[in-house]
């Protein structure tokens, strides 16, 4: 071998192969572009779809209803109040009231409790004009001066709100009340999953979204008038979920 050969094969041995990383560099970076791109869509798109139907505004006073139907025909009703009130420094204890659902009779409450405080008594009173024949109870709520909301979560084996259908489904129905001084009214109407809704109401909701294992249905009803009314009618699924947690429908209106 001659010092000429030596060398080439001392130079081809130590050489460098040099990769041409042009167009896997270029795949690599639009790759990116495209994934970033995407993220970016679906962030504007859920941005805009909260935006666009979301009613969560932390205004005082405001009051948010829930209904739940149970397959079975049980309804909870849930109510919390949000009133701002600063706490007294002069008072150690705050008193409240919040009235339940109307019911038929006091054998038709499956369960009760109150939301931010404790139950210190509950009156039954006699339903306004043309619900005179019914009855709802007035919860009494004591707690430490707070600006914390409050309320009650009441369940029923029957409900006046609640009626069947020809079709075997239910009809949920929902009066109107005046919003008076609260700058905010919502009303959610918590369906299993797996419900059909089988005719649009005429107040129609504003958001619909899934929490556990329900179908809410959110109605602002802050500026609509007294003799508007809520009115679904639908098929319950088959399902029985948890009872629902109202500060999750509440963050979620």
């Amino acid at each position: 071998m001659t010092s000429s050969e030596g060398r080439r094969r001392d130079s081809r041995r130590g050489s460098r192969t040099r990769i041409d990383r042009t167009n896997r560099n270029i795949l690599i970076g639009g790759a990116a572009v495209i994934a970033l791109a995407v993220v970016a869509l679906i962030v504007v798109l859920l941005v805009s779809e909260q935006g666009a139907t979301s009613h969560r505004v932390e205004v005082i006073p405001r009051n948010l209803d829930v209904w739940a139907v149970y397959p079975d025909g049980r309804v909870e009703f849930a109510t919390l109040f949000y009133t701002g009130d600063p706490a007294d420094p002069t008072q150690s204890i705050q008193t409240l009231t919040a009235a339940g659902p109307l019911i038929a009779g006091e054998d038709s409450v499956i369960r009760q409790a109150v939301i931010g405080g404790e139950e210190t008594s509950v009156e039954v009173r006699q339903g306004p004009g043309q619900d005179a024949n019914l009855q709802f109870q007035l919860f009494t709520i004591t707690r430490p001066p707070s600006a914390d909301p409050y309320g009650v979560d009441v369940m029923t084996s029957t409900s006046p709100y609640l009626s069947r259908t020809d079709s075997g489904g239910y009809e949920i129905a929902l009066g109107n009340g005046d919003a008076g001084a609260y700058s905010q009214v919502i009303v959610a109407v918590a369906l299993p999953t797996g419900s059909t809704v089988e005719e649009p109401p005429e107040l129609a909701w504003y958001r619909d979204v899934r929490v556990g294992g329900w179908h809410v249905y959110y109605f602002d009803t802050t500026q609509e008038p007294a003799s508007a009314s809520i009115r679904m009618t639908f098929t319950p699924g088959s399902n029985t979920p948890k009872p629902p947690d109202v500060m999750v429908v509440d963050k979620r209106r």
